[in-house]
């Protein structure tokens, strides 16, 4: 833990502002916007509240940012025309102002981006209007920037593999060298660029939960029974397709032509508006209000809104570009690379029984008894030497220093005092801290660290945190994982107990720079990896990278899963970072970028359908009332048929890399592991190419897996699930709910095969969550011979829609749990 002793902060600012008249003249300013009677508890108690606070017009807290962002920019223009700072610092102006401080300006921050920023994102349209509004009225009162020629957004976004040097620093900050005064320059540069240059990544999330919807992207052509017939070679039913879809083109192009006149007219009207400017100033103050609520009571989402995003991404991606030191033709390619949100995978890190794999994960803690020989050590003594001297990437003490200040700033804040370690049962006794701990600074520098050094992130992750290939010893990766220890393991701390809990209903988003084709689609995230919640963030990541792909993810099946938020530490604020660490998520959809940004949705569910009928999983509660998803199954397979009995690659409507994702999967089948009871549920007509089973259990395969056979010369086998299942009954439950905590219910042996016996127990609660259940899976016995079996473990309750597929060796007597739901649920 850093010594927080040695860094003080100034109370008053150095030179006497009471003897400056123009900073009277501020006070005066600041006391008309919120009153002089408004102390500081005042404003942390408006900045604390976070759900009674909507209307954004009369919010105190806003009043106040906005405040201070118009003092920076007047600050700012002041000094960039002597290019250093002689006067007052920006420090010692906020902390100048009466019962104000750089902490409540962070306080403020988070409250405005919190109550009237983030409620709205929640991805319907109402609710995301009200916050296009805002930055509106924000752009009314700071007046609209241009990015190409904003310092602000150029220092935020500075190369920080060369902003270290006293120099450099020197020469963005006005000439000023303390820390201290060059982290209030760069909180304010984050909340500028926030607030100034994320609006069309907002407007464009906006269209996104409209054009990338996926009731509206699933096509009406799988609804249709005209489409997919039983003869694939019917000429008739190709050229009828091949029609609708030229007719559905046409129609589009249409449409594009008909938005782009309207948006036309509208920006002509605009500048006939435009010519009759207002003879006072109070005529256009009112002009200026008047014209933000227009914008603010109708939005539109035309084709040109789209153009004006994409030549935002463009003029955003060649501004990064000049940024970076060395610039070349490359450094675009190179950003991407080196992205957050973007993880380098090549084929070697796939791994055939596992699908893809992103990285490996290390013990740190003693508290992993069992695990003792894998307990490793960090190199160097602590953190502070690790960031100075490590192999990877080093920083300068300068930046350094400028970190630790922003942590000791932040754990002043709200928020920092109210961020506590969460309940995760038995892991936090085996890291050494107790639920409820407040976040240590040394954890916050750890976040830090990552979010806002991309250099450095990317350096630790390839270097410390992944194979360099697949043959590559674990001894080797461990050498160089123990030269980044302390951090690795403070960080893996925040991601486990410091961060929120998975729901069903949130996605996450993560871009990968090639089409991979996946095994599986449930990615095993061992090491850390960075997503967003913001589809335009992962779009603009990969903007003009006609490669690359973006995946959708979700909680694996009724899985939680931690997940660490630090898009309040980062010096970006507009990319909504959320980090996971040890888990496995579910792949939901692939976004393409080319020909064009589009999704993949209806295929990707009929992907995972498919993989879910061949491998043993539950999955009646997926299947769409129209077919679609296995109608898109069919033609997949009719096309896969195609391709095999005389190599005819003819264009189908399904999209080649999704085609591609299909033979790739069952191009590695040799077994089928099918439940029959979910069989049963399936299209008559998908089965004929499937299975076809008798009355008396026997079957055949159909066209499709005997066409597989053959290509696979004849290795390919059917083993047939075995289902449990135990019906607890209405009174057997309210007696269930009526017991003590820990105990339990057990459920009738079970007789796996092999000699395998098997029985479930449920249990009242959670020894460490006391209002949630617990299922368990025991082993009673097992032949001598086995010293293990691995027991993969499909469980479903359809009344409480509770889903669940895990793996894991067990011994006699062993057994394995997972927390259901609430008790009162059940």
């Amino acid at each position: 833990e850093p010594n927080a002793a040695e860094y003080t902060f100034k109370s008053d600012p150095l030179i006497n502002v009471s003897k400056s008249s123009d900073f009277q003249d501020i006070v005066k300013q600041w006391n008309r916007v919120h009153g002089q009677h408004c102390d500081a508890s005042t404003m942390q108690q408006e900045s604390a509240l976070s759900t009674e606070c909507r209307v954004f017009r009369t919010c105190n807290c806003m009043k106040r940012l906005l405040f201070i962002m118009q003092l920076f920019d007047d600050w700012c223009v002041k000094n960039e025309k002597k290019k250093v700072c002689k006067g007052l610092t920006l420090n010692d102006l906020i902390q100048g102002l009466p019962h104000y401080s750089v902490v409540q300006l962070w306080n403020d921050f988070v409250h405005t981006k919190r109550c009237h920023f983030l409620h709205n994102h929640n991805h319907n349209k109402e609710s995301m209007l009200e916050g296009i509004k805002v930055w509106h009225y924000m752009e009314s009162k700071l007046g609209a920037r241009d990015m190409s020629r904003c310092e602000k957004f150029a220092r935020n976004n500075r190369a920080r593999s060369v902003s270290g040097h006293m120099a450099v620093r020197q020469s963005l900050y006005y000439g000023l060298s303390e820390a201290e005064e060059i982290v209030v320059v760069q909180l304010c540069d984050t909340i500028w660029e926030f607030l100034l240059h994320s609006k069309l990544l907002y407007q464009n999330e906006f269209a996104n939960t409209i054009l990338y919807d996926p009731e509206r992207l699933e096509p009406v052509m799988f609804d249709t029974d005209t489409n997919h017939s039983n003869n694939t070679n019917n000429s008739d039913n190709s050229n009828h397709s091949s029609s609708n879809l030229h007719q559905r083109r046409a129609s589009h192009t249409r449409r594009r032509s008909t938005l782009s006149k309207q948006m036309l007219q509208r920006l002509d009207r605009q500048k006939e508006k435009e010519k009759e400017l207002p003879k006072t100033e109070d005529e256009a103050a009112a002009a200026v209000d008047e014209k933000a609520k227009e914008k603010e009571n109708e939005f539109e989402y035309s084709e040109a809104d789209k153009l004006r995003f994409e030549n935002f991404l463009a003029l955003k991606h060649s501004l990064l570009a000049k940024l970076e030191p060395n610039n070349n033709n490359n450094n675009t390619n190179n950003n991407i690379l080196k992205s957050k949100f973007v993880s380098n995978v090549y084929r070697d890190n796939v791994d055939n029984k596992r699908g893809v794999s992103f990285g490996v994960s290390f013990v740190y803690w003693h508290g992993y008894r069992n695990y003792s020989n894998y307990i490793q050590r960090a190199t160097h003594n602590s953190l502070k030497l690790e960031i100075l001297n490590n192999a990877y990437h080093c920083l300068t003490v300068h930046q350094w220093h400028d970190t630790l200040i922003k942590a000791l700033r932040f754990k002043q804040t709200l928020l920092g005092k109210q961020w506590r370690a969460k309940n995760a049962g038995v892991i936090n006794a085996r890291y050494g801290i107790e639920h409820g701990v407040a976040i240590s600074v040394a954890h916050v520098l750890s976040i830090l660290l990552y979010v806002n050094f991309k250099d450095l992130q990317h350096a630790f992750k390839s270097n410390g945190c992944r194979k360099q290939n697949v043959s590559e010893p674990l001894s080797a990766v461990q050498c160089r994982n123990q030269e980044i220890g302390n951090w690795y393991k403070l960080f893996a701390e925040c991601v486990t107990l410091f961060g929120e809990i998975t729901n069903p209903s949130q996605t996450f988003y993560h871009a990968i720079d090639r089409r991979i084709l996946f095994d599986a689609f449930t990615p095993n995230f061992k090491a850390m990896i960075s997503t967003t919640t913001s589809l335009s963030v992962a779009q603009s990541v990969l903007f003009n990278d006609r490669h690359g792909i973006v995946v959708k993810l979700q909680q694996k099946r009724s899985l939680p899963y931690g997940f660490l938020a630090v898009d309040w530490l980062s010096d970006f604020q507009n990319e909504e970072e959320k980090i996971f660490s040890f888990c496995e998520l579910d792949v939901v959809d692939i976004y393409e970028n080319a020909p064009m940004f589009r999704s993949n949705t209806i295929y990707v569910k009929a992907l995972i359908l498919f993989q879910s009928i061949i491998k043993g999983h539950y999955f009646e509660h997926t299947l769409h009332p129209t077919l679609r998803y296995q109608k898109v199954i069919i033609a997949m397979i009719e096309s896969w048929m195609k391709m095999y009995s005389n190599n005819d690659h003819t264009d189908t409507q399904i999209p080649s890399y999704m085609q591609d994702l299909f033979n790739w999967s069952i191009s590695k089948t040799k077994s089928l592991y099918v439940i029959r009871s979910q069989y049963d549920h399936l299209d008559e007509k998908l089965k004929s190419y499937l299975i076809d089973f008798d009355d008396d259990g026997s079957y055949e395969f159909g066209a499709f897996f005997t066409a597989l056979k053959k290509k696979n010369e004849n290795r390919l086998k059917l083993v047939l699930m075995k289902e449990y299942k135990w019906k607890i009954s209405d009174d057997v439950m309210a007696e269930f709910k009526a017991l003590p905590l820990n105990a339990t219910i057990k459920g009738k042996y079970f007789h796996a095969g092999n000699d395998v016996i098997l029985y479930p127990r449920l249990r009242r609660s959670d020894r460490d969550f006391p209002d949630k259940s617990m299922i368990f899976c025991y082993v009673e016995d097992m032949p001598s011979e086995y010293k293990r079996v691995c027991i993969q473990w499909e469980l479903f309750c359809k009344q409480t829609n509770y889903h669940s597929s895990q793996s894991r060796y067990l011994k006699t007597k062993e057994f394995v749990g997972y927390t259901v739901s609430k008790t009162q649920d059940l």
